[in-house]
C-alpha cells in the first residue's frame, strides 16, 4: 500500500493548492481502518501561504491490502471505490471535480476531500481500487455511542443531514413513469454486489443475531427480550422468503421518495462540534429513502426513552422542514413523513442486529454502566418492529 500512498507528493499539493508544504509528517491512523487503509498527514506551510484555507492535516484512505481479514467483502462489494466515486460524483455535479469538495457548501455536512492519484471511473464496477481518497483532517470529536446523542444533538444533526436528501431528492418515478436522475452513479449496486451483499448479510444476521438471544437469555426478564421479540426475528430470518425479505428492506422498489443514503448512520461515523457536523464514511452509500438513515441514527445513537419522547416531533418539525427547504422539487404535502419513519424502523432494527457486536458487546465491555441504556435500544426497536410486522413478519 505504500506506493499509492506516495502519490500525494510534492507535485499533487503544487497542483492541488498551489503551493507545497515546508513539512509533512506521516503516521498510521484508526488502526488500520476497519474497510481501508488509513495514513495521516500533518502539513507545515510556508509563512505567507493562506493557512486559514489551507488543511493542517489530511488523512489518506486506500483500499486495504489482501492480507486484511476483510478484504473479500470490500472488494466484493467495491466499497472503497464506492466511496471515492461518492465524492467524484458530487465533484462532477458541481463542475469542480478539480477543486475540493467543501463542507458547508450549501451547508452540506462534507469534510473536503479530493482525489489522488486520480479519481475512480467506469460505469459498471465503479471504478478501480487503486484510487487514493484525500481527506482533510478535522480536530472534532465523534459523539459519544454508549451516552447517546441527546435531542438537541439530534435536532442539530437532522438538520444537516436534510440539506444533503434534500438536495438530492427524488420522487421514484416521475409523472410520466420515467426515473429522473441525479448523476450519482454511486447510487446503483450491481447486481454481483447485490447477490454478494445479500449472502453477506444473512451470514451476519445468523451469527449476529444468536450473539443477541444469548445476551438476551442472560439478562434478568425485565432486560431481555420477549417470546413476542423472539418469536419474530426467528420466524424472520428463518421464513421461506427470507432472502427476498431481506431484499426488500435492502432495495425497496417501493419507496415514493428517495435520495443517496448513507446507509451506515451512526454515532461512529459522525464528527460534531457546536457550529457543524460533518458525516464520514460513505462506503455503502445508495439510492434509497432517506428516512431509513434517519430511522437507524435514531434507533442506534440515541437512549430509548428520550428518543420515543421525541422522535416523531424531530421528524415533522425539524427534518422534514429543513429536507423541503433543501429540495428544488414539489413534494406532495399529503405524504405522511411520520409514518414512513416508523415504517423504516425494520431496516433500522435488523442494521442494528447485524452490528450487535460493536453496538453492544465492544461498548460494554469498556463501559459497563452502559449494559441497560444499551439494550434498551435493541429491546425497544424489537417491540416497535414487532408491533407492527407481528410474530410471522
Amino acid at each position: 500500500m505504500e506506493g499509492i500512498f506516495e502519490a500525494v507528493n510534492d507535485g499533487w499539493f503544487e497542483e492541488t493548492f498551489g503551493v507545497v508544504p515546508l513539512k509533512v509528517e506521516a503516521e498510521a491512523f484508526g488502526e488500520g481502518g476497519f474497510l481501508s487503509s488509513m495514513r495521516r498527514l500533518t502539513l507545515e506551510w510556508p509563512t505567507g501561504a493562506a493557512e486559514d484555507l489551507l488543511p493542517q492535516a489530511l488523512v489518506l484512505k486506500a483500499a486495504p491490502a489482501a492480507e486484511h481479514p476483510a478484504h473479500e467483502f470490500i472488494t466484493q462489494l467495491h466499497l472503497h471505490t464506492r466511496e471515492v466515486a461518492f465524492y467524484r460524483d458530487l465533484a462532477d455535479l458541481r463542475r469542480t471535480w478539480r477543486y475540493p469538495v467543501a463542507h458547508e457548501v450549501n451547508g452540506l455536512p462534507l469534510v473536503r476531500a479530493w482525489g489522488a492519484p486520480r479519481w475512480a471511473d467506469g460505469e459498471e464496477d465503479l471504478g478501480i481500487e487503486g484510487s487514493l481518497l484525500v481527506m482533510e483532517h478535522l480536530d472534532m470529536e465523534q459523539p459519544s455511542f454508549h451516552q447517546g446523542l441527546v435531542t438537541h444533538q439530534m435536532a442539530t444533526l437532522l438538520r444537516s443531514v436534510a440539506q444533503l436528501h434534500g438536495a438530492l431528492l427524488r420522487r421514484r418515478d416521475d409523472v410520466l413513469g420515467a426515473p429522473r436522475e441525479h448523476g450519482l452513479r454511486c447510487g446503483r449496486w450491481p447486481d454481483a454486489c447485490k447477490r454478494y451483499f445479500l449472502k453477506a448479510c444473512k451470514d451476519l444476521l445468523a451469527e449476529s443475531g444468536a450473539q443477541l438471544m444469548d445476551v438476551s437469555r442472560k439478562c434478568r426478564p425485565s432486560l431481555g427480550l420477549g417470546d413476542r421479540e423472539i418469536q419474530w426475528l426467528k420466524s424472520w430470518m428463518s421464513a421461506e422468503d427470507f432472502e427476498e425479505r431481506l431484499r426488500r428492506v435492502l432495495w425497496s422498489e417501493e419507496e415514493v421518495y428517495v435520495s443517496i443514503a448513507h446507509g451506515d448512520l451512526w454515532c461512529n461515523n459522525l464528527l460534531m462540534d457546536q457550529e457543524k457536523v460533518i458525516i464520514l464514511d460513505w462506503q455503502f452509500v445508495t439510492e434509497r429513502s432517506p428516512l431509513n438513515d434517519i430511522a437507524y441514527l435514531m434507533g442506534s445513537s440515541m437512549n430509548a426513552e428520550e428518543r420515543i419522547q421525541h422522535e416523531e416531533m424531530l421528524i415533522r418539525e425539524v427534518y422534514i422542514p429543513a429536507l423541503k427547504e433543501a429540495s428544488s422539487m414539489s413534494i406532495d404535502p399529503s405524504f405522511d413523513w411520520v409514518k414512513h419513519y416508523h415504517q423504516c424502523k425494520e431496516s433500522a432494527l435488523l442494521a442494528s442486529v447485524m452490528s450487535f457486536d460493536v453496538q453492544y458487546i465492544n461498548p460494554v465491555e469498556k463501559h459497563p454502566e452502559a449494559a441497560e441504556a444499551l439494550w434498551q435500544r435493541y429491546l425497544t426497536l424489537f417491540q416497535e418492529v414487532a408491533q407492527v410486522k407481528g410474530c410471522t413478519g
